[in-house]
């Protein structure tokens, strides 16, 4: 599970985590610290699931796609620089 994000504010790619991104960086570009590839907040469920980033788009290259991850570690395809 994704818990921080680089998020890009005033031009810069900072990393921020996600309670700071639900409150204050709504709108922003927000993408995977490992990767690159482009993530969105999901706010807690009303499951239990924790808040998190997850991929818009998976990807098998990613340390941090869990159960996703393919084992060989690569950029995301679509990276956000």
């Amino acid at each position: 599970m994704i818990l921080e994000a680089e998020i890009k504010s005033g031009g810069e790619w900072a990393c921020q985590s996600i309670d700071d991104a639900l409150q204050s960086f709504n709108g922003h570009d927000m993408r995977c610290p490992n990767c690159h590839g482009r993530v969105f907040a999901h706010k807690p469920y009303s499951n239990g699931t924790p808040a998190h980033f997850e991929h818009q788009t998976a990807h098998h290259g990613c340390l941090l796609s869990g159960y996703h991850f393919s084992g060989v570690a690569k950029p995301h395809p679509d990276a956000l620089r």
